[in-house]
């Protein structure tokens, strides 16, 4: 039996907030100098299964920022 997040509702709420404030989080990286360049949910094959891509002096670094996987692939 796989575990999902409850749809709509409270759950949905809880979850763009949490989206929202980790976007916020990394974009105060951007502004402070930790990081370089954002790009909120890229386009194209690049960006699929992301939420946003940095750019870290490392490296680039991409996020997904949703607290609970989804259904492994059959």
């Amino acid at each position: 039996m796989n575990q999902l997040g409850l749809p709509g509702g409270r759950a949905d709420k809880a979850g763009n907030l949490y989206e929202d404030w980790w976007t916020a989080l990394r974009v105060a990286d951007l502004l402070t100098g930790k990081a370089s360049a954002i790009r909120l949910e890229p386009p194209g094959r690049a960006g699929e299964g992301i939420e946003f891509e940095v750019d870290e002096p490392d490296g680039p670094w991409c996020e997904q920022a949703k607290d609970v996987p989804g259904p492994p692939p059959e």
